[in-house]
């Protein structure tokens, strides 16, 4: 989920025969564009540079451009994480995941790895890192199947400080929800 001002939220949306990116608009949710992936790809990650979508697949090693106002695909990138799962950016560089501890940082002309980092917390590997924003100079990461979000610095993988998200979880089973096993969901 993506957040790109005037009100207007972009979406990549998983599952394989589900998949697509999507315009939706704040206020009420309404869906004003989408974009089908084909059934056989797992969309995930998704991020905003210079007015162009960049997404990842989930198993695959590469991800799609797609043009900011209509999501029309522009082209096809390769990547070097072992799987696509988040993506961000500071406006210069590229920060992905592929559900293991690593953060990559990656050229975005070329999407080769400019630099990884392997995160940890007390000595032990954060792994299952998955959807990527990058706020206010940090690198946040939701933790696949936990309540928690990683706050990274991208200069040198350091884990600055963890925000909790328990009582979310817990207020959307109160509202019936079921089956919850990530925060981007």
């Amino acid at each position: 989920l993506l957040y790109a001002g005037n009100g207007t939220l972009y979406e990549s949306t998983g599952l394989y025969g589900r998949s697509s990116v999507r315009r939706v608009a704040l206020q009420t949710g309404k869906v004003e564009a989408q974009h089908n992936m084909p059934s056989s790809l797992f969309g995930e990650g998704l991020t905003l540079l210079d007015e162009r979508l960049y997404q990842v697949t989930w198993k695959e090693t590469f991800g799609f451009i797609y043009v900011k106002h209509n999501l029309s695909q522009l082209s096809k990138f390769n990547h070097q994480m072992t799987d696509g799962w988040g993506l961000a950016t500071d406006g210069k560089i590229f920060f992905g995941s592929d559900g293991t501890s690593t953060l990559y940082q990656m050229d975005p002309q070329t999407m080769k790895v400019i630099k990884k980092h392997i995160i940890r917390y007390g000595g032990v590997e954060v792994i299952y890192l998955n959807e990527l924003e990058y706020v206010n100079g940090e690198v946040w990461a939701n933790v696949w199947q936990t309540d928690c979000i990683a706050r990274i610095s991208p200069a040198d993988g350091t884990l600055i400080g963890w925000i909790l998200l328990s009582s979310l979880r817990e207020g959307l089973i109160a509202d019936g929800e079921e089956d919850i096993d990530v925060l981007n969901s």
